[in-house]
């Protein structure tokens, strides 16, 4: 008999072993996790079956004897309804689990059923799990769900496609009502004051509104966002407490670099001042003792005396996204209306009076999508613009020699992708730009817009031109480059051989877009560079001695 339970035992081990490893196989092979668990239950209920001490033999009931079937010790398994109540909890089990979706949105635990709810945007669907990674059930038909929040046994989910906001009871798992409807692209949703709270308007548009929503009838209320929170370019909430009063916000997609200061330094290098609330503080252009600034997030322009280096007034507001900003025929011209919307328009701005002046820029010169000028001689009637962000770029030439803006010239340039920046000779007459493509600094006419024939040789990727205005003629060519030499120069018009080049930048910090300038008597070159990944901080002054 013992011989009997040990061949048992053997095959017991040996089967179990085989199962593990035919689950393993399975495993690695990419197939469904079920194949390991089969494996490791095999051998649970092998061992369980045989034990690890002596196997003890049942002796075969007599005729008639009925044998006594000893109850099991955990009760057959009963399907349990779905309730709002705690359930006992197991330990979660590690494990991975491929969700049937295209795309992630938000992630929502909810204690009370012990469920973790999982929205997709791009599926319109909500993926409930257990604790264990288990998809419990897949909820359709919530068009580009997002946002959620739980209240109690009720998930409220922000529909951004549909522009409404739908109920879901977290005890059924199915939809009870849309509460509100009519808001354009709703993305964050949190809970407070007894209200949710939500936005409308699309994103990167300066539109976006707050919206407060009634639990019950589901009323809501949009109230405008503060100018100089920069929440109306887009806002995102934190999770929080439902009982609080307050939301904790954040312009979501506006970068470090818009931190509202302006950083004064000598030629040195070194901090001699920093000049703080200029929200959004982007374009600056000097005339005589004033610094002039674009402020993209308060929609404005204000003044800064360049002796104290305080504020002297906001010179004019009401502005949307002011960008690029330069002085032409007494005037300072700027834009308004976001980039990226085929709405943008140029501003002139009287600089002793402020009064504006909005123009349409011309369909051909696709300025309207979003215009940067290249910086200019104050004295002159012309600005040279581009299409910043389309490819390859357009150049335009406008003149506003009357107050009236013409276009002159405009050129689609085959030759330019992803034009960063451009550059005047000092005669005026030619200019340098600096493109992602091709891996060169390229000289053109301004008289027809058409190269002239030097080409500065350098490699990918061209960031960044300025030309010295005094001293020698010379250069300069700032690349997107982490590791080889990231900074060009040349003598203006001989490009046959370069003067000594620099390597500023490292891994993790390259030269900015338009970083690159001269000093006024052409000995200097100012380089900034720093880590332009979202979210990251900080920007270096590099002082580099031209050559």
């Amino acid at each position: 008999m013992r011989y009997l339970a040990g061949l048992l035992l053997a095959l017991a081990v040996s089967g179990a072993i085989v199962a593990m490893g035919f689950g393993i196989f399975n495993a690695y092979r990419h197939r469904r996790r079920a194949s390991l668990l089969w494996a490791v239950a095999a051998v649970t209920l092998f061992v369980g079956q045989c034990g690890f001490g002596q196997l003890v033999a049942v002796p075969k009931p007599a005729a008639g004897q009925k044998v006594a079937v000893k109850p099991s010790a955990s009760p057959a398994h009963v399907p349990t309804p779905l309730s709002s109540q705690p359930t006992p909890s197991k330990p979660p089990q590690p494990g991975i689990t491929l969700l049937p979706v295209a795309g992630f949105g938000r992630v929502v635990v909810d204690a009370s059923t012990s469920h973790v709810f999982v929205s997709s945007p791009r599926s319109s669907v909500i993926v409930v799990l257990d604790f264990s990674g288990n998809i419990v059930r897949t909820i359709t038909d919530e068009p580009g769900a997002d946002a959620m929040v739980v209240i109690g046994s009720v998930l409220y989910v922000t529909l951004t496609t549909a522009g409404a906001i739908d109920e879901i009871d977290t005890g059924t798992l199915s939809k009870i009502r849309t509460l509100t409807s009519g808001l354009v692209s709703p993305a964050d949703l949190v809970a407070a004051a007894g209200h949710l709270w939500t936005t409308t308007g699309p994103c990167a548009n300066w539109s976006t509104q707050l919206v407060s929503v009634d639990l019950n009838s589901g009323t809501r209320k949009t109230f405008k966002l503060p100018i100089e929170s920069s929440l109306s370019y887009c806002a995102a909430f934190a999770a929080n407490d439902h009982a609080t009063n307050r939301i904790l916000a954040w312009d979501k997609g506006l970068e470090p670099a818009r931190s509202s200061v302006i950083v004064v330094l000598d030629f040195s290098g070194n901090i001699v001042r920093t000049i703080t609330d200029e929200p959004g503080a982007d374009a600056m252009v000097v005339i005589g003792s004033v610094l002039y600034v674009t402020l993209t997030t308060a929609g404005a322009i204000d003044e800064i005396d360049t002796g104290t280096l305080s504020k002297i007034r906001t010179l004019t507001s009401g502005l949307v996204s002011p960008a690029d900003l330069v002085a032409a025929a007494g005037h300072l011209w700027t834009t308004t209306g976001p980039c990226a919307n085929w709405s943008t328009q140029l501003v002139s701005v009287d600089l002793n009076s402020g009064t504006r002046k909005t123009f349409k820029l011309p369909i051909e010169s696709s300025l309207s999508y979003c215009a940067a000028f290249a910086a200019n001689d104050h004295a002159t009637n012309r600005i040279l613009a581009w299409d910043k962000g389309l490819e390859p770029a357009t150049v335009s030439v406008i003149d506003v020699s009357t107050g009236t803006p013409v276009l002159a010239q405009s050129a689609r340039e085959d030759r330019l992708g992803n034009l960063k920046d451009m550059a005047f000779t000092r005669d005026g007459a030619r200019f340098i730009t600096a493109s992602g493509a091709p891996y060169e600094f390229d000289e053109w006419e301004m008289s027809n817009l058409a190269q002239d024939g030097v080409i500065y040789p350098a490699g990918p990727y061209p960031v960044a031109v300025a030309v010295a205005h005094s001293g020698k003629e010379t250069m300069a060519g700032g690349l997107w480059q982490p590791y080889g030499q990231d900074l060009y120069e040349y003598a203006v018009g001989w490009p046959s051989s370069a003067l000594p080049g620099h390597h500023t930048g490292t891994t993790s910090s390259q030269v900015y877009d338009r970083g690159l300038a001269f000093s006024v008597d052409g000995s200097s070159i100012f380089v900034l560079t720093g880590d332009q990944q979202p979210g990251s901080v900080g920007v270096t002054f590099n002082v580099i001695p031209a050559a």
